[in-house]
């Protein structure tokens, strides 16, 4: 195995894989023929997970951000580098709400590129490109140009696969720009010192705790209320 690992091509992606779930050590080092069957053998928790699938439902966005800690277990792995790292492919995330552009049944999808890194997240978006009813190639007005994804999207072979499938008039390609703001910035431009910015943060992330504090009484005591009822 190699060790200066380059993920961009397919040799370097597969064993950027093997990394992740054995561990970089062994993957390097392996004592004899790397093969299947003797990797089998070297089962550890991130291997238990292969295969598996698990979904999470909660009632709200908020509930949600505060069980985050069900979907760190796997996804975040601590950054211990070198080490097993459970990466799973979060293949869908669906949200549902009365929003008013979506009243007459319509269903936004937001897909990673066909060009992605991962052959499991490409495959993913493939698939659901054969379900839409209409395509948005979204790409950054400044790099549009160079951007991988819109020109796989637009080149011959993206082309004729949905002339295939009756989707050809239904692309549109959607140049995008957004603007990120560091701190500094802001108190620049709005004339405010990093002092007050600073102070300002602090309040707004202490009025925040006071609240989910407050929301949690209120949930206790309409627990009590309801079991004396």
């Amino acid at each position: 195995m190699e060790r200066n690992v380059d993920a961009r091509n397919e040799k370097g992606a597969a064993q950027a894989v093997l990394e992740a779930i054995y561990g970089r050590e062994l993957i390097r080092t392996f004592p004899g023929r790397l093969s299947l069957e003797a990797l089998q053998r070297r089962g550890n928790s991130v291997t238990a997970l292969v295969g598996c699938g698990k979904r999470i439902n909660e009632g709200s966005a908020k509930e949600f951000r505060r069980g985050r800690k069900q979907l760190g277990v796997y996804a975040d792995s601590h950054n211990q580098s070198g080490q097993p790292q459970a990466w799973p492919l979060v293949r869908l995330c669906r949200i549902s709400h009365n929003w008013e552009v979506l009243r007459g049944g319509a269903v936004l999808v937001d897909l990673p590129g066909v060009r992605d890194a991962n052959a499991a997240r490409g495959r993913v978006a493939e698939s659901y490109l054969k379900q839409c009813g209409a395509v948005w190639v979204a790409a950054e007005v400044t790099r549009a140009v160079d951007n991988a994804s819109a020109k796989d999207l637009l080149g011959s072979t993206f082309r004729r696969q949905m002339l295939m499938d009756g989707q050809y008039s239904n692309i549109s390609f959607v140049s995008e720009i957004v603007l990120n703001l560091g701190a500094r910035e802001i108190c620049e431009r709005s004339g405010t010192s990093p002092e007050d910015f600073a102070a300002l943060d602090d309040a707004i992330r202490g009025l925040q705790g006071d609240q989910e504090g407050l929301e949690g009484e209120l949930k206790r005591l309409a627990r009590q209320v309801h079991h004396r009822v």
